[in-house]
């Protein structure tokens, strides 16, 4: 009797939603068109080859093991789902899926319901062109007993944004439940009780996934502050709000928001996962940013056969009228200080930077000063009075991320494509934020290198940028503990010195006492002044080029 007894309430236990107010569905089948390939097997080499590239062009190092959130877009995989692999990739072990998630937030805005709250789902599983995925229902109906929560008919079945992140997730993830939430209207103080509610459901095999584009600007989306320099304002915009979001400020994202009334349409969304963050409940997270593009970026790419060197290439006002902006960010209990320095920037960041050294460059050929655009310290333009092109450097600067902005040394070489020096300049201490020195010191090596004539603009296209990050230099006791290869070196005698990047001896083939030789003449003492009366100082870097 007792057995009976005993099976019967683990019965009850395990299908108590059967019993719960709401009257799930079996199942809820996929329903958009024209987001993705409705088809099982075209869907599969859609992802394939959108992870493919990915890997190719945004490369990250990231422990899979601790991705704890992201931010991904939800736009059509034609425009979007590039940005949204190369968040989805960090999860990857190798080629192989995820087996360490078990249970996936996702937390999507509504496009076509207005409602207040958030909407749960009333179906047991979510039917995609790959298979079935389960909805973690002991997690619905926990969060069911706070009143914010509930179903809401029709919200689900004719919502995108949620959907279109679930073949990603099937593909990066072995065997997970899925917590589908659609996020309605919200007051000031719900975003606080919404995130409590979730921390009691989030575990360490927990993921929380954000769906949400950034900006839309144009009359397509009734968002228009710009008429020139359209790309580079709507980037800095775009810009303001990750640097908050990776700055993990509830407050700093709130503010921007509300004072631009930029059109992230997942902003409730991105508010609730950082009061996550704040609280605590994904343990200490870093956010790191994985990719960001424009939707004219993206076209111009695959118009040229998707050349990814387009995605970072700057948009003429004309072919700019109407724009969405995607970032993939990850948020992660990893530590960047942890990683090899090659592997604190992204490919994404490195491209970034080397796009915006160019833009430097070519901006010193344009006459004037640039002016304000009319929008206070946040946007710039062209200086009206004059008519001229240049640009605030503000405008200049790439998405800023934390490792962007943080102090460091940094080289900006330049050689032409024949591989001819055409000017090197740079900071071996960090005096100022990375992408700083690189602006600053990709003009000085254009026009400050006094062994070379200033570039001209003709030259420009024949030019290659080579950028060096450079950790702090540390002394060494003699030059016998310099590494060729590994130590950038600074000599000092006799109040004279001079530099040597890591990569200068390795590409002439210099043994150390050829390198050293060398090192002494261009301090402009005897090829063997290094033998005695020297300090050495050794530094680390890591170079990436055009």
């Amino acid at each position: 009797m007792k057995v009976k007894i005993v099976c019967y309430l683990l019965f009850l236990v395990g299908f108590s939603h059967v019993f719960s107010k709401t009257a799930y569905r079996p199942k809820k089948i996929h329903h958009v068109v024209g987001f993705y390939p409705t088809n099982k097997y075209a869907l599969k080499n859609e992802l394939e080859d959108h992870f493919g590239k990915a890997k190719k062009h945004f490369g990250i190092k990231a422990d899979p093991n601790l991705v704890r959130a992201m931010i991904v877009p939800h736009a059509g995989y034609y425009f979007s789902g590039l940005c949204a692999a190369s968040a989805y990739q960090t999860l990857l072990v190798g080629n192989s899926k995820n087996k360490r998630i078990k249970r996936v937030i996702i937390l999507a805005p509504s496009h076509s319901v207005g409602f207040a709250g958030i909407a749960l789902p009333d179906y047991l599983m979510y039917e995609t062109p790959i298979s079935g995925i389960k909805i973690d229902i002991n997690s619905i109906e926990q969060l069911s007993q706070n009143p914010l929560f509930k179903p809401i008919p029709k919200v689900h079945d004719l919502e995108h944004s949620l959907e279109v992140q679930l073949p990603f997730l099937q593909t990066a993830i072995q065997d997970f439940e899925i917590v589908p939430l659609i996020v309605g209207a919200l007051s000031e103080w719900n975003f606080d009780v919404v995130a409590n509610e979730l921390g009691k459901i989030i575990d360490e095999n927990t993921l929380v996934v954000v769906s949400s584009d950034f900006t839309h600007h144009g009359s397509n989306y009734g968002y228009k502050k710009f008429d020139k320099n359209i790309f580079y304002n709507v980037r800095r915009l775009d810009s303001l709000a990750i640097e908050a979001i990776l700055d993990k400020s509830y407050f700093a994202c709130d503010e921007i928001l509300k004072r631009t009334g930029v059109t992230v349409c997942g902003k409730s969304c991105i508010k609730i996962l950082l009061k996550i963050i704040e609280k605590g409940f994904l343990g200490d997270v870093e956010g790191r940013m994985t990719s960001y593009y424009t939707s004219p970026q993206v076209s111009a790419a695959r118009k040229s056969g998707f050349d990814h060197k387009k995605l970072f290439e700057n948009i003429d006002d004309d072919l700019v009228k109407n724009s969405v902006s995607y970032a993939g960010i990850v948020f992660s209990k990893e530590k960047l200080s942890s990683l090899d320095h090659k592997d604190r920037l992204s490919n994404c960041e490195q491209l970034s930077l080397l796009r915006s050294a160019r833009d430097s460059i070519e901006n010193e050929f344009y006459g004037g000063s640039p002016g304000p655009a009319g929008h206070g310290d946040i946007f710039f333009g062209l200086n009206e009075k004059s008519g001229v092109k240049k640009l605030d450097k503000k405008l200049l600067a790439p998405i800023l991320t934390p490792q962007l902005k943080k102090k460091s040394g940094a080289f900006v070489t330049l050689n032409t494509k024949k591989g001819d020096l055409r000017g090197c300049i740079g900071n071996i201490l960090p005096v100022q934020p990375l992408y700083l020195t690189v602006l600053d010191r990709a003009k000085s090596a254009a026009f400050e290198d006094k062994r070379f004539p200033s570039l001209k603009k003709h030259e420009l296209d024949d030019v290659v940028i080579d950028i060096t990050v450079l950790e702090e230099p540390r002394k060494v006791k003699s030059y016998n503990d310099i590494v060729l290869g590994r130590h950038g070196i600074i000599l000092k005698k006799k109040g004279r010195s001079a530099v040597f990047l890591p990569q200068v001896a390795p590409s002439f083939g210099w043994d150390l006492p050829t390198t050293l030789s060398h090192l002494s003449r261009k301090t402009g003492l005897q090829p063997d002044a290094w033998k005695q009366d020297c300090d050495f100082e050794v530094f680390e870097g890591f170079e990436f080029k055009e």
